[in-house]
């Protein structure tokens, strides 16, 4: 409570939230708990997680959907681990 108490700073409040509760579900509506990640902390990894952020991001823009040459494998991956969660489904 002394370290909520100590900021008014929101992005820091955040920061030590995340810290004491865990960063709950990507997919879902769960606030606390582990999200499903398999290699990366999310309070540990912030700065690596950024430029995984800005890598997805620069994919997406050149292949949005994911439908070039080569990608069929991580089209696949993607809408096997998060299709039905994003909506999403493979047609033909």
């Amino acid at each position: 409570m002394e370290a909520f108490a100590s900021t008014d700073d929101g992005f820091r409040i955040a920061e030590l939230d995340l810290g004491i509760r865990g960063p709950g579900e990507l997919f879902g509506a769960r606030q606390s708990g582990l999200a499903p990640l398999r290699v990366a902390d999310l309070v540990r990894d912030l700065d690596l997680l950024a430029l995984a952020r800005a890598d997805a991001r620069e994919w997406i823009e050149r292949s949005p959907r994911l439908d070039a040459p080569g990608e069929e494998g991580l089209r696949r991956m993607v809408l096997g681990r998060h299709g039905a969660v994003l909506g999403l489904v493979e047609v033909g």
